[in-house]
This record gives structure tokens, sequence and C-alpha cells, in this order.
């Protein structure tokens, strides 16, 4: 079986060259386990896909700001879109060029809301009217009428964002008409724009096919960006790193309840919370398995289970009423496509380490941030003096 860009072969799952169960046994779990060849392919398919304009891909390093997943995107010629300070000196520490970085934190109001919708889930919508994010267009063209009697300061393009995880070209298309509409009023009241920032937002397969190539988008984008002369910046990182990602969990222990099935992991919420905070869909099947998914086999020997952490919190699940076949006590399992807002979203709650974070290259494989200990848990806390 191959699910998007991992293989079994010989009834194991390999990510490139190595056996996931390789991995988690000398690593241990919860892990992330990320495929440089993934992300590498990825972003070159952005570049070949938008090479008929002057193009910078930054990568959205909330997606994943490992310093080594930075370092592999600066070394194929990636800038980086940063939103916090923090996230600056992760690309800076990684290599990353100032001049290619862009800085579009929320809490700053100079990005343009088109009043889009991206037609994806609510709490990633960013381009609509009635979300915080940037500013709406009447706003923003006062402002750029009164920029050119500022000192020190030079509007040199428009940026605007309309969301995450968007499978229409539609959405994207409807954006970049306002934003070039805006950008030729701007140089009108005497800004020298030359940059037209559309985002990301570019989807990715969770479950099978459910996004368009990002070719779709390019020959779509593309013809209306040639004739303008403006230059393009794109700000991907889902669409980077999102299926290059594995989470890998051993089952604690299985148990019925009534008519339902509970495996339950030691990876939990607060490890991955798109499930949780997102409703989000993820592929889990076990890392070793005679059963190929989707064979007959699987069918016959399937049977419905909620796959779920040992964090205390009813939403605490990686998945729900999924078709499993039969799961022992101590195996393996894999969530795919979990690259993207897995570890960057990941916290300590109920007093829980984070994962540990390896790349794999080939047949080699490196631990990038090594699993944190108890010690690191309160590193920063003080006892305070005795009040009394």
């Amino acid at each position: 079986m191959e699910h998007l860009h991992h293989v079994y072969r010989d009834e194991e799952l390999l990510c490139e060259g190595v056996p996931v169960r390789r991995i988690a046994e000398k690593v241990g779990t919860p892990v992330f386990i990320y495929s440089r060849d993934v992300i590498q392919k990825h972003f070159q398919k952005l570049v070949d896909a938008f090479r008929q304009v002057e193009t910078l891909v930054c990568y959205s390093v909330k997606a994943l700001g490992n310093l080594a997943i930075c370092q592999v995107l600066r070394d194929l010629g990636a800038g980086f879109d940063v939103v916090s300070g923090g996230e600056l000196f992760r690309a800076l520490q990684a290599g990353g060029r100032a001049k290619k970085i862009v800085f579009a934190g929320v809490g700053k109001s100079a990005r343009v809301n088109p009043d889009v919708d991206p037609k994806t889930h609510t709490y990633i919508t960013t381009g609509k009217r009635e979300t915080k994010f940037g500013l709406d267009l009447e706003t923003a063209e006062r402002l750029a009428a009164a920029i050119p009697g500022l000192t020190g300061v030079r509007m040199i393009g428009v940026h605007v964002h309309i969301g995450s995880q968007i499978t229409e070209v539609t959405p994207h298309l409807e954006a970049l008409k306002k934003a070039l509409a805006f950008a030729d009023r701007a140089r009108g009241l005497g800004n020298p724009v030359e940059w037209i920032n559309l985002g990301g937002g570019f989807g990715i397969h969770y479950r099978e096919v459910e996004a368009p190539p990002v070719s779709d988008y390019a020959d779509v984008l593309q013809p209306l960006i040639a004739p303008s002369g403006y230059r393009l910046i794109i700000e991907p990182g889902r669409f980077i790193v999102g299926n290059a990602g594995l989470l890998v969990s051993r089952v604690l222990y299985v148990k019925q309840s009534g008519d339902r099935r509970f495996v339950i992991c030691d990876a939990g919420m607060n490890d991955l919370i798109r499930p949780a905070l997102y409703g989000a869909w993820h592929e889990v099947w076990p890392v070793s398995t005679p059963y190929a998914k989707g064979s007959p086999a699987s069918d016959l020997a399937s049977t419905p289970a909620d796959v779920v952490g040992p964090v205390c919190e009813s939403a605490d699940f990686l998945a729900r009423d999924r078709m499993l076949p039969p799961i022992r006590d101590g195996e393996l399992l894999a969530v795919f496509s979990a690259g993207a807002y897995g570890m960057s979203m990941a916290s300590n709650y109920n007093g829980r380490p984070r994962p540990a974070e390896v790349l794999v290259s080939g047949s080699l494989f490196e631990v990038i941030r090594t699993r944190e200990t108890w010690d690191d848990l309160i590193r920063g806390e003080r006892k305070v003096a005795r009040w009394d």
C-alpha cells in the first residue's frame, strides 16, 4: 500500500528508505517523522508551476518551524513568511536572509483584507471582512494616499491572505483581482508598488485526492500577473511540509466500552491538536500490518474504532469511527499528513513533554529535536519564598 508519500513494503511502513518501526524503536514515541525528499519535491513543484512570473516562495514558518526544516528550505532558495519575533528569530537562526523574509504578524496593520470567502474551515479563514486580519480596502486606500507624504516609509507591495487549506482556485483568483486593482490605484497615488503577495493556503490531500495540483492555481493566476509587471510572493507552508510528516504513536491498550472500541495511544491532543480543534481528518493505520488499506482482506477484518490519547479531555482524539484492522497492545500506529501544524501547535498540557522530531533522508535519519524531559516542563519556573 502507498499512502501519498509513504510506502508499505513487506507489510512495513517506510519513510523514504527507512522502516518507521526502526525509528520508533530507536527514538521512542510519540515522534514526528519528516521526509526531506517530500519537502524538496513539493518546494520544487511550486517553483516549476510559477515560472512564468518572477516569484519569491516564502515558506510559512508557522506550519513547522524546526531549524533543520527551515535550513533545508533555505538551501533550496526559499524565503520565509513569519508572523512573530520568535519566528523571525528562527528564520534568521536557520540562515534565512533578511531581504527574503516577509513579516506579516496579525498585530501589524498593513495587510489588505480583500473580503473574499475561501470556503475553508471558519478557524482558518483570514480574508473575510468580519475577521480580525488586515485592513478593509477602503481604509487601506486612505492609508495608501497618505504614505507618499510620510518620511521613511515606502509602500512597495500589497499583501493579502484569505485562509488555509483552500481546495478551490476561484477564491485565490478573486483575491488576486482585488489585489491587482488596489495595487494599480496605490501606484496612481504615487506609491512605487512592485510586489503582490498572495499569501499561502494551497490545500493538500488529507484523505485521498481533495486538492487540485498547484499548477492549476498557477495556470489561472499567472496570466493576470504577467502583463501587470508586478512581482509575486507566495507563502506556502502546509503545501510543502504537510504530507511530508508522520506522527507515530504506540498503542497503550485497546478496550471495548459497550459497542465502541477504543484504541488508546501515547500520543494525544497536546501532540496533534488539529482533530480536536478543527475536527480535522488524518489517515491512521498500523505501522506493521498484513492488511493493505482498501484491500478485500482489510475490509473484512476491519471494525470501527476511536483512536484516542491519554490526555484528560473528552476532545482528546486523533480519529473517530475509523475502520481499522485488529490492533494489539504495544503496536505502532502512524498518523499521516501530520507535518503541518502538528509539532508547531503542540503543548505541554497535562504535564506532557513534547515529542521528538526526526528528519529522514534516503536511508539515513537524524533526530532534529530531542524529546522533552520532565525537567524541561519546569525550566524557567521558580518557587516563591515563604510569605508567612
